[in-house]
């Protein structure tokens, strides 16, 4: 085993120098693949001797066919693939609509893998900005079209705001609550004297209990009471007010930090809360505006920070060690009676004929749920995405790397075919740049074609080529040429509000000309006739922002040859 080792590091030392060497030009693609598949050939073997020989030749298939492979068809492929991914990225209305369209139980896996894939799961600004975008789109949809009334966001358990809440506590969300709720819960964890019970027959036992154990003898009263006659005790009554009590102390220690909090929540929390806010005042009108706010609180509270008071463990709020054995029954009882009553507060729901030993908490309940109210308030006043993120339309065009995301094949595959087949219900206009996408890309393909593997049998199972469609595509995300035509003008024309004469007149005809060669490209892309000859003497360069090479639509030799001159770098005025 040690030999094996030593012998695969020196070959990944050596694929290293190949590498660096094929930067230079100095040796061939050909030795590097050639030196990649010995290298994958030795590993495979390693972890599954019986399998690599499978696993290597349907890899040898897939190297100079399918989606990855280095042909010019494959690259336009490829291309047609980024234009559409971008496409959706950046307009939330395609997936918000295919959201609702396909069944929960499928649109809750492509939610998981292929959403949060295209949106790099919020890993930089620019991916949290348009995932922000597509959460309000889709919230304000749903509160539209399956909102019929407030109680069906706060009983039912709404798509969108499942897939919020369940973004936004993992990560960096995770590490807001372990933060700001975690020293609270050890506190309370720490404390072994603390012992919060409001049950009355529990009281009772315990109390009976250890009177036996005291005496060493039973005590002759009845072991099985009602609340009423456990009630009857004055034993009982001073136990149950003294739980009462603890109660309220530790429920005001958590609620004084919960409205302390608003700055240190995500942003992308507080957001949704005020799109909800908003979407819900505008759909009932006629509500009160503190009815809306229970349901903010829905929001913040119960569906956000509520679970990691009841469950920190659960949620890697605290550290428990597995000597201890976890959470004990007591500690546990301690912070669901404290979760309780701040979800009572939240939504200013009190105790009634049920539980009539606790009203005595229901004035405690209407002054915390004062404080929660001027707290979920609070939340909805916050900045629009534009202004947190200091981005608008027209960032794309001065991004200086293009993004990157990476999709296994098999997403890319599904989300091809969830598009094709909802299409007249996600894009209805026949002149929608979707549709226009999809027709570049054609009929949807086979895993098989994008691996570049033979096609199998109907009912046969590869397992080689289940494994290879895991495989991830690097997409580029960028605009269509005649897209970002569009940008730079619109950003010219927000150069020249902000200095006005700045433009000369050789910059407002290069404009004009930019359009009429939009127009031209336009069609000749769609079959037509463009209205003059496009010559490359046509394009003088504008003076504002100029444009990135990327992919034309296909059209004449000339026009290719003219955008090539026209575009280059984004570079500021």
């Amino acid at each position: 085993m040690i030999r094996l080792n030593q012998d695969l590091e020196k070959d990944l030392d050596c694929m290293d120098v190949k590498i660096g060497l094929l930067v230079k030009n100095r040796i061939d693609v050909e030795d590097v693949v050639a030196h990649g598949r010995h290298l994958n050939r030795r590993i495979g073997k390693r972890k599954n001797p019986a399998a690599s020989e499978t696993m290597m030749s349907a890899s040898d298939k897939t190297a100079t066919r399918g989606l990855k492979a280095l042909k010019k068809e494959s690259r336009e492929k490829l291309d047609a693939y980024q234009h559409l991914f971008y496409q959706l990225q950046t307009d939330p209305t395609y997936l918000a609509k295919l959201i609702f369209i396909m069944p929960q139980s499928s649109s809750t896996k492509f939610l998981d893998s292929v959403i949060l894939t295209l949106y790099n799961f919020g890993a930089n600004q620019r991916e949290e900005y348009l995932l922000l975008k597509l959460f309000k789109t889709a919230l304000e949809e749903e509160v539209r079209c399956k909102v019929e009334k407030l109680s069906d966001i706060v009983s039912g358990n709404p798509l969108v705001i499942k897939m919020i809440v369940g973004f936004y506590k993992s990560g960096s969300g995770q590490l807001v609550l372990r933060e700001l709720l975690g020293p609270l819960i050890q506190k309370v964890l720490d404390n072994k004297d603390l012992h919060i019970n409001t049950n009355p027959v529990e009281i009772y036992k315990q109390w009976i209990n250890s009177k036996e154990v005291e005496t060493g003898k039973p005590c002759g009263m009845p072991y099985n009471v009602t609340a009423e006659e456990a009630l009857k005790y004055e034993e009982v009554k001073s136990r149950l007010n003294a739980s009462i009590t603890k109660l309220k102390m530790v429920t005001t220690m958590f609620l004084a930090t919960i409205a302390k909090s608003r700055a240190k929540l995500p942003y992308g929390i507080l957001y949704m809360a005020k799109v909800l806010y908003h979407a819900l005042a505008k759909k009932f009108p006629g509500i009160p505006e503190k009815d809306v706010l229970k349901v903010v609180g829905n929001l913040i509270y119960y569906r956000y920070i509520n679970s990691a008071i009841v469950a920190p463990d659960a949620f890697n709020i605290v550290d428990v060690s597995v000597e201890s054995g976890g959470l004990n029954n007591e500690q546990r009882r301690n912070l669901g009676s404290v979760a309780k009553i701040l979800q009572f507060a939240a939504t200013k729901k009190g105790f009634g004929d049920e539980s009539p030993h606790l009203t005595v908490l229901n004035p405690y309940i209407t002054e915390c749920h004062e404080k929660f109210k001027k707290f979920f308030l609070e939340c909805c006043q916050v900045a629009e995405p534009e202004d947190a993120f200091n981005m608008d339309q027209y960032s794309e065009a001065t991004l200086l790397a293009k993004p990157i995301i990476y999709i296994s094949l098999q997403e890319l595959h599904d989300t091809h075919v969830l598009l094709l087949e909802h299409l007249d219900a996600i894009a209805p206009d026949h002149r929608d740049p979707l549709r226009q996408l999809l027709l570049d890309l054609g009929d949807s393909p086979s895993i098989c074609s994008l691996l570049g593997a033979a096609q199998n049998n109907p009912g046969d199972e590869d397992a080689s080529l289940a494994h290879l469609a895991k495989t991830e595509v690097r997409a580029q995300h960028f605009l269509r040429w005649h897209e970002f035509i569009f940008l730079s003008i619109g950003m010219l024309d927000i150069d020249q509000q902000i200095r006005p004469g700045a433009r000369d007149q050789h910059s407002r005809q290069a404009v004009c000309q930019d359009e009429a060669v939009v127009d031209d490209r336009v069609a000749l892309h769609d079959g037509g006739q463009p209205d003059r000859v496009l010559e490359v003497q046509d394009l003088p360069r504008p003076r504002g922002l100029l444009l990135g090479p990327h992919r034309p639509p296909r059209g004449r030799k000339q026009a290719r040859r003219a955008q090539r001159q026209h575009v280059g770098s984004y570079q500021p005025l």
